[in-house]
């Protein structure tokens, strides 16, 4: 979520040349997708296991990140194509974000304020040092924000949980 605020100026307002004001309309579709969605994960987990909604919402995302990355890296994608996969990608994380967030904190059960002091330290960190990392292959055109997005995706099987620790739900 944070590399799309660091490359979003340049994805709308460089790339397809949107003034503030388009620009600030898509930033407010986006957190529009990003609110949406935890909702309906809420409704979701009456009738499925987190770990289902999760499993289902990196795959989703992963897809649309890959997607995204072969647009953008063989064709020149369009405006809407563009905005459709930012929501839906932004969308879908704010379904990962809670399971995931809810998930972390099972594992401290007496101490989870520091827990969530720890969790958002390391998205911070981490999102810190995909944002640099979008910096330098920046080669002008959408393709490093994709491949961005998907690095970050290939890392999610990596942490996963071990047996002992296996999904609640």
């Amino acid at each position: 979520m944070l590399v799309y605020l660091t490359d979003s100026a340049f994805i709308y307002m460089t790339r397809f040349r949107l003034g503030p004001r388009a620009f600030s309309g898509l930033l407010a579709l986006n957190i529009a997708a990003f609110a949406v969605c935890p909702i309906i994960n809420a409704q979701l987990l009456n009738r499925i296991p987190a770990s289902r909604i999760v499993a289902a919402a990196c795959c989703i995302q992963l897809f649309g990140a890959g997607a995204f990355l072969a647009h953008a890296t063989l064709t020149t994608p369009s405006l809407p194509v563009v905005i459709m996969r930012i929501m839906v990608c932004s969308g879908v994380h704010g379904m990962i974000l809670g399971n995931a967030g809810a998930r972390f904190l099972s594992h401290f059960p007496g101490s989870r304020a520091t827990a969530a002091g720890v969790a958002g330290s390391f998205q911070f960190l981490v999102a810190g040092i995909m944002g640099t990392g979008l910096g330098i292959p920046h080669t002008g055109t959408l393709a490093a924000a994709a491949l961005c997005a998907l690095l970050a995706l290939l890392a999610v099987p990596l942490a996963r949980p071990t047996k002992e620790a296996s999904w609640v739900g």
